[in-house]
């Protein structure tokens, strides 16, 4: 028997068109069918196949519906310490009048109780008077 090769083609056309759709609707069915007897025993059929007599047909989905978020993880360990940063550019001059006057004093300032608040061991002054720093302040 001899078959041409066109016959061969729309033979071999028609395999993969069916062979194609079946793959197609294999993937689009999200429903699985069963039968299952008075015991409990429970068989597995095809989509429109009928169950035997004293057979209960059941089905349910392949997958249901996404469930709740879980709970946050713990918190990860902390990650290692990164690499020092350059140094910076040197700031800009303070533009004073000249050097800064220091000189030891004590100084006691009073707190709103009328009692002595803290004691200042050291004073700082720029060359018109202005005050800027106290240093070694302590409470008294």
């Amino acid at each position: 028997m001899y078959i041409s090769r066109r016959a061969m083609f729309i033979i071999g056309m028609l395999i993969v068109a069916v062979v194609t759709a079946g793959i197609g609707y294999a993937q689009i069915e999200n429903q699985i069918y069963a039968c299952v007897d008075e015991k409990g025993k429970l068989r597995i059929i095809e989509e429109g196949e009928s169950c035997k007599e004293k057979e209960t047909p059941i089905d349910w989905n392949k997958a249901g519906p996404q469930g709740q978020p879980g709970q946050d993880g713990a918190p990860g360990a902390p990650g290692a310490n990164g690499a020092p940063g350059q140094d910076g550019a040197d700031g800009a001059s303070g533009g004073g009048s000249g050097p800064l006057n220091v000189f030891p004093s004590s100084a006691t300032m009073t707190g709103s109780s009328g009692r002595p608040a803290m004691n200042a061991a050291c004073v700082a002054t720029d060359p018109d008077s202005h005050f800027l720093s106290i240093s070694e302040i302590e409470n008294a």
